[in-house]
Formats: structure tokens, sequence, C-alpha cells
């Protein structure tokens, strides 16, 4: 139990740590530390550079990038990777699209743009949310 709690903190304190660096709050020379033990800053930066090359091998294979879906490389699901990539990119040109037009934007994990804020608190006053 005592090593469960352990990993746990450290997984805390690996949270915490990518939160500082990301605001920039961080020592240079504790991110210098840090990277030197090989810290991941980003996961998500980590796995969008594993689809990318695999895609440069699946292309260096089978030449132009346009993989059917169920394609892979070395165990890598090129053709999902893709897919996903593609999907990203539309939402992110509609997302401009909207910004232009002075919309407020969805972002990504579903919460509103601050253009939104305003009519968000609105919506979800206490009283709101009881009919009242």
């Amino acid at each position: 139990m005592a090593g469960l709690a352990r990993q746990v903190s450290a997984e805390a304190v690996d949270r915490r740590r990518r939160r500082f660096y990301a605001l920039g709050d961080m020592d240079e020379d504790r991110v210098a530390q840090l990277e030197k033990l090989g810290m991941i800053w980003s996961h998500f930066d980590v796995a969008w550079e594993g689809g990318l090359s695999a895609a440069r091998g699946w292309a260096a294979e089978h030449g132009p990038l346009l993989a059917p879906l169920d394609a892979t490389f070395q165990g890598y699901r090129v053709g999902i990777f893709l897919k996903n990539a593609r999907a990203a990119a539309r939402k992110a040109q509609e997302m401009e699209q909207q910004r232009a037009e002075g919309l407020p934007v969805e972002l990504s994990a579903g919460a509103l743009s601050t253009s939104g804020v305003s009519s968000w608190k609105r919506s979800t006053r206490p009283g709101a949310l009881a009919g009242r």
C-alpha cells in the first residue's frame, strides 16, 4: 500500500511540474534538470510525434499518405492516426471560421471560449438550473 501512495504522490508531483512548466513559472535550472532525466512535458506531443513518425514510415513504403483506415506501420495504427488528424484539422478550421464571424467557440474539452463565458454563467446560475 505504501508503494501505491508513493506512486500516486509522484504522479501528482509530475502533474504540478507540467503545469508550472506550461505556465512558464518553473526556474530554467529545474527545467534543465528534469529534461536531463527525460521528463515528458506533454503526453499529447509524444503521441503526435509517434503518429507522425509512423505515418512517415508508412508513406516511405507505400507512397502518398492516403492510408486506408486499417493501415498500420510497425504495429502503429496509421489509418486511425490520419483519420483523427484530419478530423482535428477540420474542427480547427470550423473554429477559426466561427471566431472570424464573432461566434462563441467550443473548445476541444467542451468548454466555451471567453466570448461565451457570460452566457454560460447566466445559464448555470443556481436558480436557472432549478428552473426558477
